[in-house]
């Protein structure tokens, strides 16, 4: 009897691929007031994962070709876990929850933390390889919505969905074609031209670093964006790029180009609001400005501007789309190629510009565990990277914003970590 499976599309694959620069499992972590029924929450994880059959399967590349295979329900239950914290024991947010192994599957995981006398610590967690940080919002409100329910109806089940359409071609349907001509004669190369600071290459030992911001942060640093024609994301790009020139106290990083790589979710072409969607639908963008000695963060700012609001004109993602999928038309051997291109090339240069993620709003309205528990604060946690590699990110709970960073610790100094968040507080208003 053949496996129950379905292609995996190209952004998919590039995701899983990039398991060679950074741990790709990426979660959520919900603080509660108290502690929540494991029985039913467990019950609920089972249940979100049989209604989508990517979440219940591993990814595996037979004859030259990317599948989601099915696997037996005993393996997915296996990605349930509920751990007892002692006092010294370090827990998330201070650590990851785990990580995800998509070669085995399942990709998605959920985890309770348990400390006496403390409200319980829950995690939902995704590899990138299934999907972007928009798909794991999704699938943590679906299974907040599940357990819910089974509190309501212990007979409830969610809705099959079957094998839906997973690849980002229907975005390219949402461009003219001279719209999707024009992007892809835009010029993307990239250059690596600095890199976070390190002590060395090679691995260490997770960790999370962040800062959760007083509410009144954010409406300040609203309103000091809207002064330069910015949003809060090129406002934190901006305080980003000028943080990491002061913690590298590096002349050279002044009058030349430097940047980060930032995120898009493309969802927006589609024009409606997806009430479901755990898949890949997101690119990186390049943002490069100039830093000038003696000029503030406003002036970067209008620089950052500046460029975002020309790349979110026409047919923003097309170029990344069809590069993705000539690549994958050309066989998993091209795109194995491309990656190790990228491998080797760090092992002649150190240099990899940094990254920066701005996953937005995580709407508390979205997530609701029933009248007895609530959630007190929910933060992302991000992929973890070691040399050269490095990422931050940015999220927002109940008008609270933070950044965060998973990095590994002997490779990365904590604290050069420590005091580059410190810079990005006092920069920012």
């Amino acid at each position: 009897m053949s496996p129950e499976r379905a292609p995996a599309p190209p952004f998919d694959i590039f995701n899983i691929y990039f398991d060679k620069i950074y741990d790709p499992t990426m979660h959520l972590c919900f603080s509660l007031d108290g502690r929540i029924d494991e029985e039913r929450f467990r019950s609920a994880f089972i249940l979100v994962l049989e209604s989508d059959p990517y979440l219940s399967s591993r990814y595996t590349e037979e004859n030259g070709v990317a599948y989601w295979e099915r696997i037996p329900r005993e393996k997915y239950e296996k990605a349930f876990a509920i751990h007892t914290v002692d006092g010294g024991d370090l827990a998330p947010p201070d650590v990851p929850p785990g990580f995800v192994d998509v070669y085995s599957g399942p990709p998605a995981a959920a985890a309770i933390f348990r400390a006496e006398g403390k409200g319980d610590i829950v995690t939902v967690s995704i590899h990138h390889g299934c999907s972007d940080v928009h798909g794991l919002i999704d699938l943590a409100s679906l299974l907040f919505t599940v357990y819910r329910k089974l509190g309501e109806d212990p007979a409830y089940v969610p809705e099959f969905r079957g094998w839906y359409d997973r690849d980002a071609n229907k975005i390219l349907d949402k461009f003219s074609e001279d719209e999707i001509k024009k992007e892809a004669g835009r010029d993307k190369r990239i250059v690596d031209r600095w890199v976070f600071p390190f002590d060395y290459t090679g691995r260490g030992t997770p960790r999370y670093a962040f800062r959760i911001f007083p509410e009144e942060r954010l409406p300040a640093v609203k309103e000091f964006g809207k002064r330069y024609g910015a949003t809060v994301n090129d406002v934190l790009i901006a305080a980003y790029i000028l943080a990491l020139i002061e913690l590298m106290d590096d002349p050279s990083d002044l009058d030349n180009l430097r940047g980060v790589f930032s995120s898009a979710d493309m969802r927006r072409h589609l024009r409606r609001t997806w009430e479901y969607s755990v898949e890949n639908l997101s690119i990186a963008e390049m943002i490069e400005i100039v830093a000038v000695e003696g000029e503030e963060l406003g002036d970067a700012v209008r620089k950052v501007a500046e460029i975002t609001k020309g790349r979110k004109a026409g047919a923003f993602g097309a170029f990344d789309i069809m590069f993705y999928k000539d690549l994958y038309d050309s066989g998993l051997g091209a795109v194995r190629n491309f990656f190790n291109e990228i491998l080797s090339g760090y092992d002649t240069t150190t240099l990899k510009n940094p990254v920066f993620s701005n996953i937005g709003v995580i709407d508390d309205g979205s997530f609701n565990p029933g009248s007895a528990l609530s959630i007190d604060y929910a933060l992302f946690l991000p992929v973890i990277c070691w040399p050269p590699g490095f990422l931050l990110c940015a999220s927002t709970w109940k008008g609270s914003l933070s950044i965060q960073c998973g990095y590994e610790e002997g490779p990365y100094s904590a604290r050069a970590i420590e005091k580059f968040l410190d810079i990005i507080d006092r920069l920012l208003p």
